[in-house]
């Protein structure tokens, strides 16, 4: 479930090392984190690692894509049933720079009125970092001093005669958050998606009732396939070497997780161009089939459901239809 997902802009000389610094300063006073902070601390290179300590495991990888670069940094918590997820992505770019931060709680059904203090306190140590570009209308972890200026402002903003954007995070005793929507959490038609946390290794394709459906942070989409398509690499990584080498690339004692690093190093034998045609000839008609049945016996599964207790119960009487 998602709980928080916001960002918030920073000053042009913000950098990779000063986003690394806040995130260990928030560990090392997140208390069951402080072990992953010493760990990070500890590592010179702090692109491509796995740490874990307790009940926690952290992640950190850095990718550029239009001309834009993104690091990020990932960690989940197991507590009791739940687990609890914090993304912080900082994204460089030549028009500025932007922290993203996206708080997830999964296998829980409570609703929450807001996040737990705990949780957003990583947004607090990046409002109050120094490092933040601040809009007319201040972001502070402190409630904001309604000075005559910035009452006019509101009041111009409310009638839309401003000049700068209103912000998106007011960081105060609670957090107002809109959702920020990446990419790389859409699924589309024709995506595999591989699960690469809990169970690992599990598959599938994405067909045209899920398209553009939200990816859980459970699962890792295989996406934009040019010389290849969604049946062959769906049944590569079934069979048994796709296993084997899932199976090489899983790390986590308390927790298995497989990281993006370990499965952007999965060779994928690529077919001659000529043969490419006439597999997927074969294959696509049959994986549409078998789509088709999942679908039909579900809908049965569906009316069985419905209408065995009403013939249990007498409510539907079939004794006066003809066999």
């Amino acid at each position: 479930m998602r709980v928080v997902s916001t960002k918030v802009k920073m000053v042009d000389s913000f950098s990779e090392s000063e986003y690394f610094n806040i995130i260990n300063k928030w560990l090392t006073e997140a208390g069951p984190c402080k072990a992953v902070a010493e760990q990070l601390e500890a590592c010179a290179d702090k692109i491509g690692v796995h740490l874990e300590a307790e009940y926690c495991t952290a992640d950190t990888s850095r990718i550029e894509k239009d001309g834009k670069v993104y690091t990020l940094f990932k960690i989940a918590q197991v507590f009791h049933e739940q687990t609890w997820t914090t993304e912080i992505i900082f994204e460089c770019s030549s028009v500025g720079k932007i922290v993203y931060f996206h708080i997830d709680c999964s296998r829980d059904a409570t609703r929450f009125d807001e996040a737990p203090e705990m949780r957003t306190d990583v947004i607090r140590s990046f409002v109050d970092s120094g490092f933040l570009k601040q809009p007319k209308v201040p972001i502070t972890s402190k409630p904001v001093e309604p000075t005559n200026e910035l009452i006019d402002w509101i009041a111009g903003a409310i009638r839309e005669e401003y000049d700068d954007e209103l912000p998106l995070v007011l960081a105060t005793t609670y957090f107002d958050t809109r959702a920020t929507e990446i990419s790389r959490y859409i699924v589309s038609e024709g995506d595999v998606i591989l699960s690469i946390v809990g169970t690992i290794g599990l598959t599938a394709i994405i067909g045209k009732s899920l398209h553009n459906a939200n990816l859980t942070e459970n699962c890792v989409k295989i996406t934009n396939l040019k010389s290849l398509f969604p049946e062959y690499i769906f049944l590569h990584l079934r069979s048994i070497e796709g296993s084997n080498a899932i199976a090489r690339g899983t790390v986590g004692a308390v927790q298995p997780k497989l990281p993006l690093k370990n499965i952007q190093a999965i060779n994928i034998p690529i077919i001659d161009s000529s043969k490419i045609s006439s597999l997927q000839e074969v294959l696509s008609p049959l994986f549409a089939a078998i789509a088709n049945n999942i679908y039909e016996n579900r809908r049965l599964e569906a009316l069985r459901d419905c209408l065995l207790p009403k013939l249990m119960s007498g409510e539907i009487d079939v004794s006066n239809i003809d066999g």
